[in-house]
Formats: C-alpha cells, structure tokens, sequence
C-alpha cells in the first residue's frame, strides 16, 4: 500500500494529513472482492454538560445503494472531557448491527464496542486540523446451529486525519466550507480470530454548511477499502454520506437586573 504524506506548516505548528492511496493492498488470489455502492445518513449530538464535560451521541445507517436492503445499523454515545482547549478524550459504548447481505438475508451479527479515543484540534487562518486517534474494543456473537452462539472478541486501533478550510469572507458562502479526510484501521488480538491485521481505509472529501451556530450541515464522497480478519474477502465501497451535527448550548444565568 502506497502513502502520501502532506504537510502543512504554519509558524511552529506542523499538521500532518495522510492520503492513502485507491489502489488495494497485496493482492491475494483467495480472497473473493465485493464491490458496490452505498448511501449512508448519520447524525451527532453534542450536549455539554459542564465547563469541561459533554455528552456525545451518534447514529448511523447504511443502505446499499438506493432503494435497496439496509446494510447496518450503529448507535454509539460517549463522555467527553476537555483536558486543554485543543485535546479533548472521550469514553462510550457503540451498538452494531449488520441487518441483511447483499442478497437480502437478515445475517443478526449483533457487535458490542467499548471505545476510548484522544482528539486534537487547532486552528488557524482559514484552516482547522483535527487529528483522532480511537480504540475500540469488538465483541461479536453469531448464531450457530442448534440454537448456540459463537462469542469472541477482537481490538480495532483507529487513526484519523481531517483538514478543514473555509474560504470564503462574505456572503451566503461565508458560512461554508471544505474539509479532507483519512482514516486507516488495523486489528489486533487472537491469531484464531485475526488472521489479517489490516481493516481497512477510507477517503473522504465533502462539503459543509453552519446553517447556525448550533446546526451543521454535511455531504461528500467516501471511498473505502476493506479486508475482512479472516483475510477471505476484501470490499471495495462508494458511498454517498449525508451528516446533520447539533450542539446543545449551555444555559447562561440571566443577571439579576433583566
């Protein structure tokens, strides 16, 4: 796999996106290869709690394509605290399911994550940088015969990249912007459970719109490519992404004379 490193600098502060490339990984003449598009909606709340606390919440569905069978399902809700104005760490748990293959079966591979991960973002000019890093701890049960279940559970490490910039000074197109984004995943755990490391990367350019203060608006473009643990078959998607973004502001106490 290729890696294209850009760097950006800016008096002593050096930000760092990777763009990974569109070409697959080693290839392998076992695996089976799936490629399809896909159409994915999602949504986050923030609701501060606090000068340094925030609860998170997210959900996600995923179809393949339009009009098609519902791919999966996440639920996923954090803690954040804000250890400096540009690092923040947040903790929580998110809920998987996989509803139907692409032939339309329903598959009931429920998956339980506990997750932690570090952010850090800075800003300057136009520009706004955020790197992520996240762990997920993946649980899995799937159904056997005679009504038994097979549990295991694996370690996902996460890196992501995102570059924020927006241009414009004035006018209606003063409140939107562009932003880049990269994420590589790698597994870890069992050998019997993990036979390939490598998860996967996604690609991500799109565009946003701060309809206010609170509400953000965001559409793009996501390409990804995927080896499953069992190193058997490899998933290459398209995939057009809708995000709604809300934050709860806090509630000010009204001075006494009004």
């Amino acid at each position: 796999m290729m890696f294209l490193l850009a760097v950006i600098k800016h008096r002593f502060y050096w930000c760092a996106i990777i763009i990974l490339s569109f070409g697959s990984l080693s290839s392998n003449a076992q695996r089976t290869r799936i490629e399809d598009a896909f159409v994915w909606y999602s949504q986050s709340v923030t609701v501060p709690i606090g000068t340094k606390w925030a609860i998170q919440e997210d959900g996600s569905v995923r179809w393949y394509g339009l009009n098609r069978n519902v791919s999966f399902l996440t639920l996923r809700v954090g803690l954040e605290y804000k250890l400096t104005k540009s690092l923040s760490v947040t903790a929580g748990y998110t809920f998987f399911d996989q509803f139907k293959d692409r032939g339309g079966f329903y598959e009931n591979r429920a998956e339980h994550r506990p997750w932690q991960q570090a952010l850090l973002r800075r800003s300057w000019s136009i520009y706004t940088m955020v790197h992520r890093f996240r762990v997920e701890e993946r649980f899995f049960s799937e159904p056997l015969p005679e009504g038994r279940r097979n549990n295991y559970h694996f370690y996902r490490l996460r890196y992501m990249a995102s570059i924020q910039v927006s241009p414009f000074k004035k006018g209606i197109l003063k409140k939107g912007y562009f932003i880049a984004q990269a994420e590589v995943m790698f597994h870890a755990g069992d050998n019997h459970n993990v036979i390939q490391s490598f998860d996967q990367y996604r690609l991500y350019p799109h565009i946003g719109y701060k309809v206010t203060p609170k509400l953000d608006l965001q559409t793009g473009y996501m390409y990804y490519y995927q080896i499953n643990p069992a190193n058997t078959q490899e998933t290459i998607g398209h995939t057009l992404r809708f995000s709604i973004f809300y934050v709860f502001s806090k509630k000010q106490k009204a001075e006494p004379n009004k």
